[in-house]
């Protein structure tokens, strides 16, 4: 027997460790190349995983708070 969950949601969040992995791995890979192309080696490296996990952070927030568009928004009263 599957398991149910209680959200119909909940299939959008489960890859979002990877997604935030894959951020900071794809950063760091492209930090570690541009160091090894430029003689610079350990700063382009600290730079992409800090901005791989910033867009990974990013990533990870907006699909946790998505955006309302004016017609979404519900009436208080």
């Amino acid at each position: 027997m599957a398991a149910k969950f209680g959200n119909d949601h909940v299939g959008r969040y489960l890859d979002l460790g990877f997604q935030f992995a894959v951020a900071i791995v794809v950063g760091a890979g492209g930090g570690y190349w541009l160091d090894s192309r430029i003689g610079t080696m350990p700063l382009f490296l600290i730079v992409g995983v800090l901005l791989g996990g910033t867009s990974g952070f990013l990533s990870l927030y907006r699909a946790v708070y998505p955006r309302e568009s004016p017609g979404d928004k519900k009436d208080a009263g």
